[in-house]
């Protein structure tokens, strides 16, 4: 996304943004608890802590500052977090 996408993005766009986070997290969450998998408590705490920042930035911060967190976070995410339990899906 180009710095102009980013200043120009809603709040309305940011929610939408965040819903299919939800989203996404509910069915990792779900997946993770059929195969039995030890690592569905640290994806659930992982998705708490989320979810308490970007309510934190969303109040404090603008529209571009909470994407650049939600950006790196689900970079971290992603190539951390969840290719800790790929084999295991």
């Amino acid at each position: 996304m180009h710095d102009f996408e980013l200043r120009n993005l809603s709040y309305k766009e940011l929610h939408e943004m965040l819903t299919q986070f939800e989203s996404h997290f509910a069915v990792e969450e779900l997946l993770l608890q059929q195969k039995g998998s030890s690592l569905v408590q640290n994806q659930i705490e992982a998705h708490e802590i989320y979810n308490s920042a970007v309510m934190r930035l969303i109040t404090k911060n603008s529209v571009e500052e909470t994407l650049l967190y939600l950006v790196a976070w689900w970079t971290d995410h992603i190539l951390i977090d969840d290719m800790k339990y790929k084999g295991e899906l």
